[in-house]
């Protein structure tokens, strides 16, 4: 029998994971199931497998995956088995922790033979989220884009590696500015084509203005509540906030968004598409478009830890590491070897 990770204590302390053996998931008329090879972890891991997100335990979690396809619905056209496919997949399902996950065909997208499948499931939660946050937020397109100036805060972390360079090297922002807190980093950030690098231990406001720069677009890629008071005084009229987590929302007065600047703010979530059945083929869409440029070398690597083998110990290692915001980049984990 398959074997899974599950959370067994939604304490936020202290982590109980369990490997069990479950049944082979089934595969409906539209799904995959895929035998895994990869998983990617992100901070929505920890929040679900640590009681933040879900508030449930006995889940399953890791919602960044690569894999080959043992099984397609008959509805399914576009994926045969053997296909070796990447996806992030509906949250209500549960995750790819485990070594066989049943997916909606729609998410998914082949994997390039160019990339690892250590590659492969490193980036589609993050670079959907920041494609989404950039193209359908904040409405970036081929004629704003050169004269717009984008500031990513948390530009190390896994949505930010993404949004910088996506925004600089896709979608062809003029300036694309991130915030890092270590040396390490800020030169991570710098390697993944951001112009400037921000100190985001320093207030921001004083540093764009020694750069004479305002943004008219802001992705915050954590809690919004300890950022949302500066980016309102320094964004620019009319500018757009995008952020994927909110923090403390009694901490964030939406009343200064309306005068006298006329900002929008929006909140990313790349499995509300999935959750709602809204749109869901423009997620495998994004993630074919945005492996393609994995690629041909026009997005680099995000990939910045690995460890072999699906067990409790690694799966702890890596929550504890985005837990604890020590991470930039990616923590993957291989099930198989290649």
């Amino acid at each position: 029998m398959p074997l899974t990770i599950f959370s067994n204590d939604i304490s936020t302390e202290k982590q109980s994971l369990s490997l069990t053996e479950t049944d082979m998931p089934t595969c409906g008329d539209d799904d995959l199931v895929v035998k895994v090879h990869a998983i990617g972890l992100n901070p929505v891991d920890y929040k679900a497998a640590r009681g933040g997100l879900l508030g449930t335990s006995g889940i399953s979690f890791g919602w960044d995956c690569s894999g080959t396809v043992t099984q397609a619905g008959s509805n399914v056209k576009d994926f045969s088995v053997g296909d070796a496919v990447l996806f992030s997949g509906d949250v209500k399902r549960g995750g790819c922790a485990a070594e066989y996950v049943a997916v909606d065909a729609r998410l998914v997208a082949k994997k390039p033979t160019e990339l690892s499948f250590t590659e492969a499931a490193s980036f589609p939660l993050v670079s959907v989220t920041a494609y989404e946050a950039i193209a359908e937020q904040m409405a970036v397109t081929e004629k704003s884009a050169p004269s717009s100036t984008l500031l990513v805060i948390n530009g190390g972390g896994g949505v930010g590696s993404a949004a910088v360079q996506l925004a600089k090297h896709h979608f062809g922002i003029g300036t694309v500015i991130a915030t890092a807190g270590r040396a390490v980093t800020k030169e991570w950030c710098q390697r993944n084509g951001a112009d400037h690098v921000l100190d985001h231990h320093q207030p921001l406001g004083p540093q764009l203005e020694a750069l004479k720069v305002q943004p008219n677009l802001v992705l915050c890629t954590v809690d919004l509540d300890g950022y949302y008071d500066q980016i309102v005084e320094f964004i620019s009229p009319s500018g757009k906030i995008v952020s994927i987590t909110l923090g403390d929302s009694s901490k964030i007065d939406v009343g200064k968004l309306f005068f006298p600047k006329r900002l929008t703010l929006a909140i990313e979530l790349m499995f509300t598409k999935p959750y709602f059945g809204e749109n869901i083929a423009s997620q495998g869409e994004m993630l074919r478009t945005i492996a393609s440029l994995f690629a041909t070398k026009k997005l680099q690597s995000i990939v910045t830890v690995t460890k072999s083998g699906l067990t409790v110990d690694n799966l702890n290692e890596g929550l504890d590491a985005l837990q604890a915001g020590k991470m930039h980049g990616k923590f993957v984990v291989n099930v198989i070897e290649e």
